[in-house]
């Protein structure tokens, strides 16, 4: 309506036969007379309206705010048409949610002049917009929300529509038959770290958005006692713990949480800046004799207290019987601090670490660091040890023969501020060969300390992750060794989801096969084996990284690295 157009008549003949001798034009229009109506209505927010009407209208009628009226109670403050003058955004004080509101309209014209129908009234609802009403972390790997109301499926299950910091990447989105419980799979977030969900723009059955983003802090709370995943025999006088996570300081340094049998004093517990390792120093032990460290009620830093009756065995190594001592006027002897060190002087030793008190030394003598032979200082030993070198920090070099050895990083110190950077072997039984020393006058002899490596330690088993999901794998599972770095022993947990037979094999750096276990089992679940250090001829393996690997039935392999320690 309203449109103008042009009729043109040409070449039309009478019967006689004479055409037109001119062609025949008109302008004409159809004369608009129809009041425009409203096709539809969109409820933007709680403050804005947006009408769609189905032809252009008048500028000046259409934005006049007093052409509307809202009941009850709400307001028209503002009026704007786009360029196509059919599409009208009414601007207004705030609508209630669930509140059936009426819109009248009167007084506007097309572009026609034609006035819309009296009393044009259109009755709407503001629905509540979505919201999450509840959030619960599943496991480490899994979020569950629940909304308010149903959801659109391809809405609540987009994966841009959540996110997470710190940054832990959503793999998928699922949501239940019920529409309202949407569950979220993610990589693996760490226990006890706090992060943020948020969650917006997802959609409701009807079309409606959440009205504002949700965000809730949340964290995985530690559920798992705590353990120790290493006992470090520091001394006959010092033991250390080396706990799998931080701990409660004041139940790891009081003392009365700590029993050992047969009975030994507990005199302090020392805690460090990590909360994780404990040193205890005690009345002195014995060597060879076998104890149990009985720890209750100590806690981690969420109050998981640590499992009940959780002891762990442990014998102190006797050190080796030195025999074939040459030079013949070197001596061992048992140095502490305050004692002097060398067969032909009086220094004395000021300080030594504690991994290496209660050791055997074997005092050399300062005369002697000029010796530049190769083969200096020989002496046999009744078992396998490891022994120390202290080195002459002062001199720029060290010997040929001692480069292959390892720097432990440890010092032993003298009175006169000599410090001995200690560099540690491994000797199984039977003779030992250290060369000479290649000193200068302003330089002191190396000195030599030998410790026993067949001590003996057994941990309790670790306690079960309550957020372990290996009951729903579809695989079997290996689990990382414990303890590890180990000596001797350690033992290799493993899952598995069905019977099978399953081939366990422990492998050096090179690939070559050490050791091998065959298990059957007849049905699933968790399995260990106890590797006691040595390869399938019975002999103890050197120091260093090894592999073991299971193997089951199809295509199942899977592998992981531990370390031997000496």
């Amino acid at each position: 309506m309203g449109k103008t157009y042009t009729l043109t008549v040409q070449n039309v003949k009478d019967l006689a036969g004479n055409s037109m001798e001119n062609p025949y034009s008109v302008n004409y229009s159809f004369k608009d007379q129809t009041p425009p109506f409203l096709e539809r209505i969109s409820l933007l927010n709680s403050e804005t309206i947006r009408l769609y009407f189905n032809e252009p209208l008048d500028a000046t009628t259409v934005t006049n705010t007093t052409n509307y009226s809202i009941s009850p109670s709400v307001s028209v403050l503002n009026v704007e048409l786009d360029p196509s003058l059919k599409i009208v955004t009414l601007h207004t004080s705030s609508h209630l949610y669930e509140v059936e509101y009426k819109l009248t309209i009167h007084g506007i014209a097309d572009t026609s002049g034609n006035v819309i129908n009296e009393n044009y009234i259109v009755t709407y609802i503001f629905t509540t917009p979505p919201t999450v009403v509840y959030f619960h972390p599943v496991d480490p790997r899994s979020l569950r929300l629940v909304f308010s109301k149903k959801m659109n499926t391809q809405s609540a299950t987009t994966i841009s529509n959540y996110t997470i910091s710190p940054t832990i990447q959503i793999l998928s989105v699922e949501i239940d038959t019920s529409l309202t419980v949407v569950t979220i799979h993610t990589d693996k977030h760490q226990v006890g770290k706090t992060y943020t969900l948020t969650v917006q723009n997802v959609k409701d059955l009807a079309g409606n958005s959440m009205e504002n983003p949700y965000s809730i802090n949340y964290s995985l709370p530690d559920k798992r006692p705590p353990y120790v995943e290493q006992l470090l025999l520091l001394n006959l006088e010092a033991i250390q713990l080396h706990f799998n996570e931080p701990m409660n300081a004041s139940t790891v340094r009081d003392t009365s949480n700590y029993l050992i049998s047969p009975p030994i004093s507990i005199l302090s517990a020392e805690v460090d800046s990590s909360f994780k390792v404990v040193t205890l120093r005690t009345a002195p032990h014995l060597f060879e004799v076998e104890y149990k460290l009985t720890i209750p009620g100590v806690t981690d830093s969420s109050g998981n207290e640590i499992s009940e009756n959780y002891t762990i065995t442990y014998i102190f190594a006797a050190p080796p019987r030195i025999t074939n001592l040459n030079p013949s006027y070197y001596a061992p002897s048992n140095v502490r601090e305050g004692d002097s060190y060398y067969v032909d002087r009086e220094f004395r030793i000021s300080f030594i670490p504690d991994a290496l008190k209660d050791l055997i030394w074997l005092k050399t003598a300062n005369n002697d660091k000029f010796e530049t032979d190769p083969h200096f200082l020989t002496f046999s030993i009744s078992k396998s040890a490891k022994v120390y070198v202290g080195y002459d920090s002062r001199l720029e070099n060290i010997p040929a023969w001692l480069e292959s050895w390892e720097s432990t990083g440890l010092e032993i110190h003298d009175e006169m501020g000599v410090v001995f950077q200690i560099y540690s072997r491994h000797f199984s039984r039977g003779d030992v060969v250290l060369g000479g020393n290649n000193g200068t006058d302003a330089t002191n002899m190396y000195i030599v300390l030998l410790k026993g490596t067949d001590e003996h330690i057994e941990y309790p088993e670790i306690p079960e992750d309550p957020y372990q999901t290996h009951e729903t794998a579809e695989s079997h599972l290996l689990y990382q060794n414990f303890p590890n770095p180990f000596n001797p022993n350690t033992k290799i947990r493993f899952y598995l989801s069905k019977p099978d037979t399953v081939l366990l094999t422990i492998h050096d750096m090179l690939g070559r096969e050490i050791r091998r276990y065959e298990i059957q089992a007849a049905s699933p679940g968790i399995f260990s084996v106890n590797w006691d250090g040595t390869n399938k001829y019975g002999q103890q393996v050197a120091s260093g990284m090894y592999l073991y690997c299971l193997q089951g039935k199809g295509n199942f392999r899977q592998t992981k690295k531990m370390i031997r320690v000496r």
